[in-house]
């Protein structure tokens, strides 16, 4: 099963919607916060999507996190910002071991990352939109198998 992953869009849905036509395989996507809302209408009936809002979507009113269970891993959801994040990846590591998560997706910090610690996998697909550090605005694909979890950040 594949994955798109995506954050930090704050309006700007041109790059979401390319990339989704460029996967038109993929059945599932993961938003992980702020302007929420960009991502209403934009991928169909038929898409399972998973969004969390961020410290930029005021008005939403849902939940700053969310677990899943997908093809047997326990997947977090959070945007970040509460946990500190820009800072350190200390809390939101204890708070991934805390939710016994087998992957933790995050946003917030506009900068991608992807790595492996303590048994869990972290991604931050950096932002589809104002991105920061060394790639331009980028999403994430994350792949699960039965045997194993793949994870490519892409520039958009």
């Amino acid at each position: 099963m594949k994955i798109l992953i995506f954050s930090d869009s704050h309006g700007k849905i041109k790059h979401m919607d390319k990339v989704f036509k460029k996967h038109m395989d993929i059945t599932t996507i993961f938003f992980l916060g702020d302007f929420i809302t960009d991502c209403n209408g934009l991928f169909g009936s038929d898409i399972s999507l998973y969004a969390v809002p961020g410290n930029c979507d005021f008005s939403y009113n849902s939940s700053t996190e969310k677990t899943l269970k997908i093809e047997d891993k326990r997947i977090w959801l959070t945007h970040g910002d509460g946990l500190g994040v820009k800072n350190s990846y200390d809390m939101l590591i204890i708070s991934a071991k805390q939710r016994k998560a087998d992957i933790c997706c995050f946003g917030h910090t506009h900068i991608a990352d992807s790595f492996f610690k303590d048994g869990i996998h972290f991604i931050n697909p950096g932002s589809c939109s104002y991105p920061r550090g060394r790639l331009g605005a980028s999403y994430a694909v994350l792949e699960l198998t039965p045997s194993e979890v793949l994870v490519k950040i892409i520039e958009i």
